[in-house]
């Protein structure tokens, strides 16, 4: 079972989805990123 990993910042413009990037080919992780921001590239919810 993979490791769930969800990288959060205001904007999901550079910052997660670096750390995003970082750890999505990697075997043992799930890694996903999302902003808080309402102007966010991919904003978070509760399916996240």
């Amino acid at each position: 079972m993979k490791t769930k990993l969800l990288f959060l910042c205001s904007r999901n413009q550079w910052r997660s989805p670096t750390a995003e990037a970082l750890f999505k080919n990697h075997a043992r992780y799930d890694a996903r990123s999302a902003g808080t921001e309402n102007g966010a590239r991919i904003k978070v919810t509760a399916c996240h």
